[in-house]
This record gives C-alpha cells, structure tokens and sequence, in this order.
C-alpha cells in the first residue's frame, strides 16, 4: 500500500478522516490539524455534491462474502457533517441522479428509502464515534457497530480514540495506559 501525493494535497488528512483524527467539529485543537489548514468543512464539504464514504465490512456473509455497510458524510444546510449509515455495500449508482450526474444528500436519501435500503443519520461527530465503538446501545445504530466492547470494557473503549490520537500525533505517553484499554475492550 502507497500513499503518494504533493506537499499539501491532503495524505496525511486522508488518513486520519478513516481513523477519526480529523475532528469535523472544530472544536477541539487535539487532533494536530496545522491552523493554517482550512476547516475540515470547508475543505471537504465546499457543495451540496460533496461526500466522503467510508465502507465497513462487519464480517462475512453465510456464502463467505463480506457484509458491508458504508458511511456517507456530507454537509445540508449546516455548518456540522451529517453522519449517513446505510445499511447497504457502496454503489455509485446511489450517488446519481436521473441523469447520470452526481445527487445532493437530500436526493441521496429519497432514492435509498425508495429502493427500501435502511439509512440512519447521526448528525453529531461524537454519536458517530459512539455508534462505530459500540458505546451507543440504541437498536437502530446497533448494525453498524464496528468494535463491540464487552461489557465492562465501555470505559476503556472510551479512551482509545484519544490514545490512537496521541500515537499519531507521535507524543509521549503512557503505554500501560493504552495496553490496558485495548485488553479491557478487545478482550
């Protein structure tokens, strides 16, 4: 696997929005984006045809193919992401409208219930880590769990997004800290 690209086209950005060190809100500084970079909603989300997909595969099928779901973010008429969980493998064709060029979120949305494809929308970032490390125990979200913590582990859990931060970020910190937090959830 390479990732190749020019001084600023966005390597380093790209491979922390998979791993949730792009922090989409703004809020907080801890996630070593330069300040002089634009806002991630600025930057990724400049129209209402802008997306970023994320496919997760939960496991393997009966017939052994993976199951597959994706995430699509995009921005409506806010100024935070929208999370969408679709309960369906990526296809472009959900993407296009009538004729044949790219929809907006709202198109997006009428074409999947239309199909009878089931979408959740999470519209805040930290629901959206709490549904992908399975801290968010509603039934609608409960598909698209990525890491299920047991059930004493929820605190533990908890705390890896901040300790896989810290090891991007290439700070000093303490290694018992996050080996105890990756044995309690991931058992």
């Amino acid at each position: 696997f390479q990732y190749i690209g020019t001084n600023g086209a966005g390597k380093t950005t790209n491979m922390r929005i998979p791993l949730y060190y792009y922090n989409p809100s703004g809020k907080r500084k801890d996630h070593a984006i330069e300040t002089s970079k634009d806002a991630f909603n600025t930057f990724y989300f400049r129209g209402e045809y802008s997306f970023i997909i994320f496919e997760v595969c939960r496991g393997l099928n009966e017939d052994g193919t993976p199951d597959l779901y994706h995430v699509a973010v995009y921005r409506h008429r806010t100024i935070v992401p929208t999370f969408l969980f679709i309960d369906a493998p990526y296809d472009l064709e959900f993407y296009r409208n009538s004729s044949g060029y790219l929809c907006n979120a709202v198109d997006l949305i009428q074409r999947l219930n239309r199909e009878g494809i089931r979408s959740e929308p999470v519209k805040l970032y930290e629901r959206f880590k709490e549904v992908i490390y399975g801290l968010n125990k509603s039934k609608e979200m409960a598909p698209f769990v990525f890491a299920q913590p047991r059930p004493h582990a929820i605190s533990a859990m908890r705390t890896i997004p901040g300790i896989l931060s810290s090891i991007f970020r290439a700070e000093a910190m303490k290694t018992g800290t996050l080996k105890e937090a990756l044995i309690a959830s991931l058992g």
